[in-house]
């Protein structure tokens, strides 16, 4: 795989930053500090009343601030691995105030996300624009103030990408690790780049180590004897021997909405996805049909059946479900996932390919879908969009 490490990695300069570089990292500080500045006004420093699903996530990190055993850690009553409630109940024990000291922890390491693209590859304003881009997803700045362990998982990924794109594959592996240890659902980043290693017949230094990291994920489902310590709900119609192809539709709308436009009205003047389509109107009519289908047979008109009945995948979908009806709102749907299948299918030896594969598959073995949870693959697809527009397989 030579074109990650190296069309994906930044390289050092000898020479001083030039204006235009300088003029790009000004734009940085200023939106990005003026944005935080706004949101921590807005929430009174992150000293707010616990919200959302802080209301169970605090309390199983307060179990982890008293006492730690092996049994303990078997059996705590969440449906994701321990490391983040294992951080704030640290922070809690040391300090007394983990509850808005894991937040501020949380909104430190989405800035370190956004300066790890902001920093990334060799044109300074195509990553600073990046870094816009995931900015522009309102779940960012949600998982960065609030206490869930969606922030943490998200920079070990990218920071797995980061090492792995450096050559330091065993430390990315580590960090890998430590990411699926968060929440299991970031074995689909390593996993993905094993198999992309594997295809492009890389040494056994660049396949095993991910390799490996993905197979932790046994580990814990031994531990665990099962996924998580609790047994989570699945949906019952609409699924296709356990696979709920639903979900992985929806991952397609979120990739829609939440990248190729923002993308395409970022990068303008420097790509045009669309123009992928021209040349392969035979595959692009058949990937169009196949989709069709798909939300014909497996419309994703709400996140589960059967009890109990959750009727919205997030904000995107509750605010267009508030304006049109079922029929409408498939077919927007329909055409945000055309649009990400034809910016990424239809190059198809690319790594955003294997990943977006690789969720799309774990997505489809998932109980519920929640547009979050694009969240870290949509860090990791700016990322790499910060290095170069296309990153290939050679």
């Amino acid at each position: 795989m030579p074109a990650l490490p190296a069309l994906a990695q930044s390289k050092l300069r000898q020479a001083p930053p030039t204006s235009r570089e300088r003029l790009a990292w000004t734009v940085f500080a200023l939106v990005m500090g003026g944005v935080y500045a706004v949101v921590l006004w807005r929430l009174h420093a992150l000293r707010f009343p616990l919200a959302l699903d802080e209301l169970h996530y605090w309390p199983t990190s307060l179990t982890f601030s008293h006492r730690f055993g092996l049994s303990q850690l078997r059996h705590y009553r969440e449906l994701t691995t321990p490391l983040a409630f294992l951080v704030d109940g640290a922070v809690q024990r040391v300090t007394g105030h983990g509850l808005v000291l894991g937040r501020w922890l949380n909104a430190a390491l989405s800035l370190v996300v956004l300066g790890l693209i902001a920093s990334h590859g060799e044109q300074r304003w195509r990553a600073v624009l990046a870094s816009f881009g995931l900015l522009l997803c309102p779940y960012f700045l949600g998982m960065a103030t609030l206490l869930y362990p969606d922030m943490l998982a998200l920079a070990l990924v990218v920071a797995g990408m980061v090492l792995y794109a450096r050559r330091c594959e065993r430390t990315a592996a580590a960090v890998w690790i430590s990411a699926i240890a968060t929440r299991q659902y970031m074995v689909a980043f390593p996993a993905a780049m094993a198999a992309a290693a594997i295809w492009s017949r890389e040494p056994r230094r660049r396949w095993r180590p991910p390799l490996l990291a993905a197979a932790s994920l046994a580990a814990w489902a031994w531990f665990f004897d099962g996924l998580s310590p609790v047994t989570p709900f699945r949906g019952g119609p609409q699924t296709m021997h356990g696979i709920v192809v639903r979900n992985a539709l929806y991952l397609l709308t979120c990739m829609g909405i939440y990248y190729v436009l923002p993308e395409a009205a970022l990068f303008a003047s420097q790509r045009r996805w669309w123009r992928n389509w021209l040349p392969r109107w035979r595959m692009a009519l058949l990937i169009g049909l196949g989709l069709a289908g798909a939300f014909l047979l497996f419309p994703p008109l709400r996140n589960l059946f059967g009890s109990p009945v959750i009727p919205s995948f997030g904000r995107f979908d509750l605010l267009v479900r508030a304006r049109v009806g079922n029929g409408p709102r498939m077919a927007a749907y329909w055409l945000l996932a055309l649009a990400a299948c034809g910016r990424f299918l239809l190059r198809p030896r690319t790594v955003p390919l294997f990943l977006i594969a690789a969720n799309l598959g774990l997505m489809m073995l998932a109980p519920v879908a929640w547009e979050k949870y694009a969240l870290p693959l949509l860090a990791v697809l700016w990322w790499l969009r910060a290095a170069n527009p296309e990153v290939t397989l050679g």
